[in-house]
């Protein structure tokens, strides 16, 4: 029966796409993949400590961004690595000190944006009271080229009546 109702429901919205004057979107190709950082990678910077990985990443007009727990990779869309820094490294070059990083970093997120053709980056740190929020953002749509990065301290996540 689930099977007849999504076939239907398929159907169903084909119909009216067409009817409409719509095209048909299929899902996306994968047409390159490739090994991204590994343990190994993050041993050598100093930071393979930091698992599970939160692995994330996003692809730019010319790049693939990955950015995880430790590390901070940049690859052609080929698949070759351009640059691997720590993820401490990333904001530090970002404009953050190491003193609001010493506490330990997690959760990270990386996003491109077509309309500003810019990067935008997260992470927050791991402090017991206080937790920073970390955002950066590139000046450029080339991620390997100098970003702004500013920090707040987070909310105890509580709310009041």
């Amino acid at each position: 029966m689930t099977k007849l109702f999504h076939a239907a429901a398929r159907w169903f919205l084909t119909s009216a796409t067409l009817a409409l004057g719509c095209t048909v979107s299929h899902g996306q190709t994968i047409i390159q993949s490739f090994p991204g950082v590994s343990l190994n990678d993050t041993d050598t910077l100093g930071t393979g400590f930091s698992t599970p990985p939160d692995t994330m990443g996003a692809a730019g007009t010319n790049q693939f961004v990955e950015f995880i727990n430790g590390a901070f990779a940049i690859y052609s869309k080929t698949g070759v690595q351009q640059t691997l820094i720590s993820d401490i490294t990333f904001w530090e070059n970002a404009g953050i000190s190491p003193s609001t990083l010493s506490a330990g970093l997690t959760d990270t997120r990386i996003h491109y944006d077509v309309g500003s053709g810019r990067w935008f980056a997260s992470e927050i740190t791991v402090d017991t009271v206080g937790a920073q929020v970390l955002l950066a953002r590139s000046d450029t749509s080339d991620p390997g080229g100098t970003w702004k990065a500013v920090h707040f301290t987070s909310n105890t996540g509580t709310d009041s009546p």
